[in-house]
């Protein structure tokens, strides 16, 4: 790079993006900021905080809330570069994207992601206004650019998280820990659409149908609710969903427990720990962060075969469940152009298999997860990927000042 691409003083740059819940797209983006200001001496950095509708609030390790507050609390900026990071709905009907654009900001990015084989017409005009658009997964640069996105605003920006935080020598979360019993962990938000996507029906039925409640197992389903009432109602409906689909009573078939506080993300590790393999057969990842939580945290980690997850998953530091191609829920949300987005459906006789296979072979599983923190730790350092934000926030600085590289 040219000495002219590094300017002479820092570059501001806003960040507004959710700071506050236990989604983990909050959490992303404290990682991604954090990193961000720790590593780079080219930018100044503010955050402005957005909350998305039905997200559950919840208080930062001390920590990072001084550093987020801190950051919060900046003076505002003049003429700065914008990050916004977004949900994709944001651009079909959930939101109004043309108050961005009306910003004196000297540029606008998008931090975004999808989990679908191509994203909604709708969504693309509006990305390509934006000077750079952000996306977590090689997955998604593919899936973007065949949807119409120009491969040129496109940036490849990994997820990443607290590996301190996220440690095996931390203890496990005394509250649900059973160390007699083999515990499969999956973690899910309470909505309905989300339950869909992340597959809940596709793990009960293949746990139901695999295993008896004669056998030392159990699933752990850890579900956040704001109150004991959506955690009653959330769990009555997973009852009778159950006996409907599968013609099963939870009560009868092997264990199922149910985790319904939010955890802060400091107890997030300890939940981790408390179990001996993390699966989730989702349908669609833009990036996957729970499977890389696991990962990190050396728990053996089932995950679906397709997506974005498939950019730090494979068969040496995981198990990957086979699956077809098929419309996606997303086919029916109401969108100009009737566009059909596919996904993934997780093979239950596989994951059945796999589960099995953990369960019998626990030594070839641990390594597996031992593994998968080495590649986790190797591939997705605060130091690397903040050096890949730093270079696109480079670049577009000097294509702002129309100072060319």
């Amino acid at each position: 790079m040219s000495a002219k691409f590094y300017p002479s003083s820092k570059i501001d740059v806003v960040w507004c993006g959710n700071v506050s819940s236990i989604q983990g797209f909050s959490n992303e983006s404290i990682s991604l900021i954090l990193a961000l200001c720790k590593h780079s001496k080219y930018i100044r950095l503010k955050i402005v905080p957005m909350l998305h509708p039905g997200q559950i609030q919840i208080k930062l390790e001390h920590k990072k809330s001084a550093a987020i507050r801190k950051l919060i609390k900046k003076a505002c900026m003049n003429n700065p570069i914008v990050i916004y990071h977004l949900f994709m709905q944001y651009f079909f009907g959930f939101g109004n994207p043309e108050e961005i654009f009306k910003s004196s900001a000297r540029a606008n990015i998008v931090r975004t992601t999808f989990e679908t084989h191509r994203i909604f017409p709708e969504s693309v005009d509006y990305l390509n206004r934006f000077e750079q658009v952000w996306v977590p997964s090689k997955f998604n640069i593919k899936t973007f650019g065949l949807s119409g996105v120009k491969v040129s605003k496109l940036c490849l920006i990994p997820e990443i998280i607290d590996f301190d935080c996220y440690n095996p020598s931390i203890p496990p979360y005394k509250k649900i820990y059973q160390p007699h019993k083999f515990t499969f962990l999956s973690i899910f938000t309470s909505c309905n659409f989300h339950i869909v996507r992340k597959g809940m029906d596709v793990l009960l039925k293949a746990y139901s149908k695999e295993f008896s409640q004669h056998e030392k197992v159990r699933l752990l389903l850890h579900i956040p609710c704001s109150s004991k009432e959506e955690s009653r109602r959330f769990y009555e409906r997973i009852r009778e969903e159950y006996k409907k689909r599968f013609r099963l009573f939870i009560d009868s078939g092997p264990e199922i427990d149910f985790s319904f506080s939010p955890l802060s993300d400091m107890q997030m590790p300890g939940l981790y720990k408390s179990s001996d393999a993390f699966v989730l057969a989702s349908r669609g990842e833009g990036w996957g962060r729970i499977y890389m939580e696991a990962m990190a945290m050396g728990i053996p980690t089932i995950g679906t075969g397709w997506g974005g997850n498939t950019d730090f998953m494979n068969e040496s530091n995981s198990y990957l469940i086979d699956y077809n191609l098929v419309d996606s829920a997303y086919s029916s949300y109401p969108n100009k152009s009737n566009a059909i987005l596919r996904w993934a459906e997780p093979s239950v006789t596989h994951l059945r298999a796999i589960m099995r296979d953990i369960f019998s072979d626990r030594q070839k599983a641990k390594q597996k997860g031992v593994q998968a923190r080495k590649d986790i730790l190797k591939n997705y350092g605060w130091k690397q990927i903040a050096r890949l934000m730093e270079i696109a926030l480079l670049r577009c600085n000097s294509q702002s000042l129309k100072i060319l590289d």
